[in-house]
């Protein structure tokens, strides 16, 4: 008889364990994004729009009826003006089986180019948003100095490795590396590919999740990384890295390699590096640690407002 007793308890603690939470969520306010990153050689561009709930995703939209003012060294410049970029690509519906079609897409232009060593500002303004600004410096190109493609046989894939050298500035100076394979298809567009490398320089901020779940491991394994010069300040520097061309078709004849090397301000370094790491967290196993919250500089709003000045080296890979 007791045997029966606690069957029938453990039963009804079991059935009572379910447990109706109502959460009384406040409303999302939404602020403005503004993202653009300054580049040599081109004209400057931003991207403006909303911020929306967990819950709100399909609201996010091209906001085109805003004010955006430019400062250069605190002189202002002028206002942006919406230009139409393109249309996007369609998207399909899994849940209807139909493709919708993309909406047309604008972005805020200025017919300028940035000016190095310049401190640029923008100050946007709206009647249904809280004014934001942001502020970022427009740094000098790296110095090559030397660069060697060595062969390394591989019976996978076509590896190479990598040495370069440059002249870093002294103060603080931020990096972004890339290796790129540029491909001519069959109607001469440019494909842009960046290739895996991997590299132990202390210098560089693992941007690949390691073994352990660390983001911050030294060594990396990936197509896009950063670093800064902490340990190198306005010394010579060599990095050596292993790149792959996993997109080797046996035809070289429309291919061509390039390190890319783009020197890039304190705020843009920032925002990358807790892009990466958030990235690497959703790109984890589940509650593989705690999520990573993206930077931003845009005062009284989301986004980022940085700059970017490349140079590239075109590698002769040996045979």
């Amino acid at each position: 008889m007791k045997n029966i007793f606690y069957v029938l308890l453990l039963s009804l603690l079991f059935s009572s364990c379910e447990i109706i939470v109502d959460l009384d969520i406040p409303k999302h306010e939404p602020v403005l994004v503004l993202n653009s990153v300054i580049r040599a050689d081109s004209i400057i561009v931003a991207n403006l729009s909303n911020s929306v709930g967990s819950f709100e995703l399909n609201e996010i939209r091209d906001i085109t009826d805003a004010t955006v003012s430019v400062f250069e060294n605190e002189v202002f410049i002028g206002d942006m003006a919406v230009s139409f970029i393109e249309v996007a690509e369609d998207d399909y519906d899994y849940e209807t089986g139909e493709y919708i079609e993309g909406d047309s897409l604008y972005a805020y232009v200025l017919n300028k180019s940035p000016e190095v060593g310049s401190e640029y500002r923008f100050e946007v303004s709206h009647d249904s948003y809280e004014n934001v600004q942001a502020t970022t410096k427009f740094t000098n190109a790296i110095n090559f100095a030397s660069h060697e493609v060595i062969n390394l046989d591989d019976e996978y894939s076509e590896v190479y490795k990598l040495n370069f050298t440059f002249n870093d500035m002294s103060g603080d100076n931020y990096y972004r590396l890339r290796v790129l394979n540029k491909n001519l298809d069959v109607f001469d567009f440019e494909d842009i590919k960046p290739l895996y490398f991997e590299t132990s320089d202390p210098s560089i901020i693992a941007s690949s999740m390691s073994d352990n779940g660390d983001p911050d491991e030294v060594g990396v394994f990936s197509d896009d990384a950063l670093f800064d010069d902490h340990l190198f300040d306005g010394e010579e520097k060599t990095i050596s890295l292993e790149f792959y061309d996993w997109y080797y078709s046996g035809d070289e004849t429309n291919s061509s390699f390039y390190l890319e090397i783009s020197s890039i301000s304190k705020d843009y370094f920032d925002y990358l590096h807790s892009y990466q790491r958030q990235s690497n967290y959703y790109g984890g196993e589940l509650f593989a640690g705690e999520p990573v919250q993206v930077f931003t500089n845009v005062q009284n709003g989301l986004g980022i407002l940085g700059a970017s000045n490349t140079k590239s080296v075109k590698l002769i890979l040996p045979e």
